[in-house]
């Protein structure tokens, strides 16, 4: 099952890492990776990769105000 799923593995674990990224304020490394991985094809949907910048601005901004 792992040969089938290893894009999806791969992606996903990219993505956790673009999560760790932003949640670590790297953004501009963040939007580096983002783009290479669109670059070369990773199953990251574009709603995904949205959620991801939703989701880690308003954990930042939340961060930001403590």
């Amino acid at each position: 099952a792992e040969k089938e799923e290893g894009g999806d593995i791969k992606s996903v674990c990219l993505t956790l890492f673009l999560l760790a990224l932003r949640a670590g304020n790297e953004h501009k490394l963040a939007d580096e990776l983002e783009a290479m991985m669109q670059g070369r094809g990773y199953g990251l949907h574009p709603a995904v990769c949205l959620a991801i910048r939703v989701n880690t601005f308003l954990s930042c901004s939340q961060y930001h105000k403590m």
